[in-house]
């Protein structure tokens, strides 16, 4: 009967860890075929359409890298390398805004 609980037990460990590793091999695809629609979708805007040459949240130069999402704000087009830093720009953008001012664009905590 011990041999049995055990083996259950472990049997249960085992098809866990399984569950767990496919489902980051998901969460893995997901993020890859997430990447490559961004990629392939690229804005079809130049850093000189922009209000900065920098994404406001983690300091990117964008007349190097792509442009992969923009916010208006104020009437201004602001670029960023990512949803993500386009998000953080937006949950307090005067406060990235006067980082611009003050030289400090980019600085931001992640």
């Amino acid at each position: 009967m011990k041999f049995f609980a055990t083996s259950v037990v472990t049997l249960m460990i085992l098809l866990s860890i399984s569950f767990s590793c496919s489902t980051k091999k998901q969460s893995d695809a997901q993020a890859q075929n997430e990447m490559k629609m961004k990629t392939e979708n690229k804005l079809n805007i130049s850093a000189d359409m922009l209000a900065t040459a920098k994404d406001l949240s983690c300091g990117m130069d964008l007349t190097k890298y792509a442009i992969a999402d923009t916010a208006v704000y104020k009437g201004q087009i602001y670029g960023f390398c990512s949803t993500y830093c386009k998000d953080k720009f937006k949950e307090n953008p005067e406060a990235a805004l006067a980082k611009l001012e003050s030289g400090e664009a980019g600085t931001t905590e992640n």
